[in-house]
């Protein structure tokens, strides 16, 4: 019995086969690049935040995610005054508030992983002396995360004002910080941070990347570039970035932000 007869035993002719066997490949190939798909996009899964849902004069504590992680007013309010574009949130007294990150749109921080991390903000009070402008990034255990602070130093005006960023510590309650002197903000100008390169290093316990503070409507006033940036709260585990913390850590000085955004970065 001849070879293509063998198939006809199958039920096939030959040109039916290669036919199937050909409509098969393209199927399988369809699949692979659908999961391929699929695995990039939640590789590329991003959390955003710019209150364009909330409506003027809400509550920033009722606002959904927000809450109040310190102080006792919650007076915090979403306001179209307060954003760089379209609505945003302003802190007055001396409070800090709590974002906490959907599941599918956290930043994993695995060895291998790497994201980014963007606010826009701008320091409103009239007299910046003292100021302690904080923004936190973490996982949502009280222990873990990475800072960046606004200083507004012991006069009012930009001349003492500089950045501090975080080089390790005990917990969101004892950051070691490292101070950029020469990164004088100036009140009443929108800033936007910017942690690009977050993740672990080889071997590494703590979470490290990079950090870039300019100004937003001059692109080229940069008071930091790409300055390091490590992570506080010890050996513990470290998973992901799931919370966002910002508010005042001094005195009450009001302040306004917007636009946040946490994503993955493909290698």
């Amino acid at each position: 019995m001849s070879k293509e007869w063998k198939i006809y035993e199958l039920g096939l002719p030959m040109k039916n086969e290669t036919k199937l066997l050909h409509q098969l490949t393209i199927f399988f190939l369809a699949v692979l690049i659908l999961l391929g798909t699929t695995k990039r996009e939640l590789r590329a899964s991003e959390f955003r935040e710019d209150f364009s849902a909330a409506a003027e004069q809400t509550e920033l504590k009722v606002v959904d995610g927000w809450s109040v992680h310190y102080g006792k007013e919650g007076a915090a309010k979403v306001e179209l005054a307060a954003g760089y574009t379209g609505a945003g949130a302003r802190i007055e007294l001396a409070e800090q508030y709590r974002r906490l990150i959907p599941a599918d749109q956290a930043l994993s921080v695995e060895e291998g992983a790497s994201g980014e991390f963007r606010i826009k903000l701008r320091i409103m009070a009239p007299n910046d002396s003292y100021a302690i402008i904080q923004v936190l990034i973490g996982f949502n255990d009280g222990t873990h995360g990475l800072a960046v602070r606004f200083d507004g130093g012991a006069r009012d005006g930009g001349g003492d004002n500089f950045i501090r960023i975080s080089r390790g510590g005990e917990s969101w309650g004892r950051i070691s910080f490292e101070d950029i002197k020469t990164a004088s903000w100036k009140k009443e100008t929108w800033y936007e941070i910017v942690l690009s390169d977050l993740g672990k290093k080889p071997g590494a316990l703590d979470i490290s990347g990079k950090v870039t503070v300019r100004q937003v409507d001059d692109p080229a006033d940069v008071l930091v570039k790409e300055a390091s940036i490590t992570s506080f709260g010890g050996k513990g585990k470290f998973p992901s970035i799931n919370v966002i913390v910002v508010g005042v850590g001094g005195p009450a000085k009001a302040f306004d932000f917007d636009d946040l955004s946490l994503k993955s970065m493909e290698k």
